[in-house]
């Protein structure tokens, strides 16, 4: 170091708004330091004199800058929620359609079996031999003209 020029003072501001714990967890106190930094260039470069406070920041303006970030953070969020929200409900809506057309495919699947048709086809054709069966009774039955006309026709004494 050059004779004349006194070193420096470590510079503790990240340690104070940065958890020393999972520095790279601590989203809020990285977003607090680089507010506390910009704030620093922006007066830097309008010619203003860096706060007597930028190298080691007061608990109090570690504090203000932490809330800042807790609220930009916070509409940052905010905003993403509201901006994948009809994402979210469209993707949710799609899931039921697809829920309900698997359960009916599911459901004509199992109406439409093998098992199921034969079945079907069996009780089908019962159905279809006994109206015949019916039929052909009813058929060779004598109607109820010849049913009278054979009752007149017969003798008085054999009536049974």
């Amino acid at each position: 170091m050059p004779v004349g020029i006194a070193p420096r003072p470590y510079s503790r501001a990240f340690e104070n708004f940065v958890a020393s714990e999972g520095e790279e967890d601590d989203v809020v106190g990285l977003i607090a330091y680089a507010l506390f930094k910009q704030a620093i260039r922006e007066e830097a470069a309008s010619g203003a004199a860096a706060p007597g406070d930028s190298r080691n920041p007061s608990a109090t303006t570690v504090r203000t800058y932490r809330a800042a970030a807790e609220q930009l953070l916070t509409d940052v969020i905010g905003r993403a929620i509201d901006e994948a929200t009809p994402e979210i409900q469209q993707s949710a809506v799609l899931t039921a359609i697809d829920n309900a057309t698997g359960l009916v495919n599911a459901h004509v699947t199992e109406r439409t079996g093998f098992g199921s048709a034969l079945l079907t086809n069996i009780v089908a054709w019962v159905i279809t031999l006994a109206i015949a069966c019916l039929i052909i009774v009813m058929a060779t039955r004598p109607s109820v003209e010849q049913a009278l006309v054979n009752a007149v026709n017969q003798p008085m004494g054999n009536s049974r």
